[in-house]
């Protein structure tokens, strides 16, 4: 037992040296203008005990791929990141940036519309997709008008009933990057689908469907 304490004391000393350069790399010394070289680093060090950096880095430079577009060219970032996942984020960050300059260009444009008819606008007495009391037509939440009073102008879209709500989101989600789920009787994307995806993809597919 005594030959083999000072192997076991030198096992977690390793540990405990490993855990510490892992809580010095991650708390105290990455940033945006390093964790590409970090995550060389960690991934030119032989030793499953490194993996965890490397990954822990991969994982910080793809939430701030956004950030580090602006500070590494192109080919650093690729290889920093690999081909693959690069291409996957950059494709994604050019959609969003599409999509929120066409959301920014559409902006000051709504004009006042004449109001439906109140029987076209009324209130129906079902519960909504979002699990509201009741629901709204279309007709009655379009832009340019004045909404209902509980109605939240940035949330219209969770007082539709389950076939307007196919009818506004159904034909656009495959468009617009949503998903095909089983959402109201039309089929198409369920609200559930919905609330699950980015801010940025929500109001892209409620300015196609009419209702940002």
């Amino acid at each position: 037992m005594e030959a083999g304490a000072p192997g076991g004391r030198a096992g977690v000393s390793a540990v405990a040296e490993t855990q510490l350069c892992d809580r010095v790399i991650l708390r105290r010394i990455s940033s945006v203008h390093n964790c590409c070289e970090l995550l060389a680093l960690a991934r030119g060090v032989e030793g499953a005990a490194f993996a965890p950096i490397a990954a822990a880095r991969l994982r910080y430079a793809v939430n701030s791929f956004e950030t580090l577009v602006g500070l590494r060219d192109a080919a650093t970032l690729r290889a920093c990141l690999g081909p693959d996942v690069h291409d996957s984020l950059a494709a994604a960050l050019a959609e969003q940036r599409s999509c929120l300059a066409s959301i920014k260009a559409g902006l000051g444009r709504v004009r006042e519309r004449q109001a439906p008819p109140a029987e076209a606008a009324a209130p129906r007495q079902e519960t909504s997709v979002a699990g509201r009391p009741v629901c709204y037509p279309l007709a009655a939440l379009a832009p340019g008008l004045t909404w209902p009073p509980d109605v939240d102008g940035g949330c219209r879209e969770q007082w539709l009933g389950a076939d307007d709500w196919a009818a506004a989101f159904g034909p656009i989600a495959g468009a617009c990057g949503g998903g095909g789920g089983g959402g109201g009787s039309g089929g198409g994307l369920s609200y559930q689908e919905f609330v699950a995806l980015p801010a940025w993809r929500r109001n892209k597919l409620k300015q196609a469907a009419g209702l940002f």
